[in-house]
């Protein structure tokens, strides 16, 4: 199984901010199921005030870059994308345009041993 965590910006609006929370409460299932379909078996988006932190569990042939792509293609995953993607913000030293930062897996422990 692979690890992966990520992290993003969303803009400096309450408004935004309880929209974001708002609509992962509850979103769309065909969301869920090209997330899956694509490989995603697990995924868990935290926030602390505006900063986001996604860490999902995907097969081991499941690439950030790519797996996604034909999900994409699905009117309602490009709905989704837009409506997010327009929430966010680049994480500060990143590119303007940059949204979803993949972050350093820097430690990992399992039953008291560690995984890395």
């Amino acid at each position: 199984m692979k690890r992966i965590a990520m992290t993003v910006m969303l803009k400096d609006d309450p408004a935004i901010i309880a929209e974001y929370d708002r609509i992962h409460a509850a979103p769309s299932p065909v969301v869920l199921d090209k997330g899956r379909e694509a490989g995603i078996k697990r995924i868990f988006i935290y926030r602390h005030g505006r900063q986001l932190f996604m860490f999902l569990e995907a097969d081991e042939g499941f690439y950030i870059e790519t797996s996604m792509d034909e999900a994409l293609t699905d009117p309602e995953m490009i709905k989704w994308d837009t409506l997010t993607r327009d929430m966010q913000e680049a994480v500060p030293g990143e590119p303007v345009d940059t949204r979803w930062v993949q972050m350093k897996e820097v430690h990992a422990v399992e039953n008291g041993k560690l995984i890395m």
